[in-house]
């Protein structure tokens, strides 16, 4: 190869910055898979309806990103931090969105979530089943 040659990086490119953005996520729940599974297991997603589609992709992000230091909902552990078990009851959307976007005492933001993601979360505490 020449110095002066350019690499065709097309088709290439995408899958390693997922790789990259997505690894993370994955790896820092080992609960991660099994949710995956599970919903995949529960949901065909050409059959589905929205609201179920976003229940379960904040499913996941609420694992990826809110699990460790806020027990999920029904799980009944108690965290340092407030617990989702029964979000829906005691906030509001709005507040849920406000924290997200600006954070709160020891919470960070989450700005680098879209606002379809954090939404998607939203839908997914105020849903979820916790028997």
């Amino acid at each position: 190869m020449r110095a002066n040659e350019k690499i065709n990086y097309s088709g290439k490119i995408i899958p390693v910055i997922l790789t990259l953005l997505i690894a993370p996520a994955l790896l820092s729940c080992g609960q991660q898979d099994q949710v995956i599974q599970e919903n995949e297991d529960q949901m065909d997603v050409n059959g589905s309806d929205e609201q179920e589609i976003m229940v379960a992709i904040g499913q996941g992000l609420f694992y990826a990103h809110c699990a460790s230091c806020h027990s999920p909902p029904g799980s009944r552990n108690s965290t340092q931090y407030t617990s989702m078990d029964d979000a829906s009851d005691r906030f509001s959307r709005q507040f849920l969105m406000e924290i997200m976007r600006s954070g709160r005492a020891v919470m960070p933001n989450f700005r680098f979530l879209s606002e379809e993601e954090k939404e998607a979360i939203v839908e997914y505490l105020f849903n979820v089943d916790e028997d």
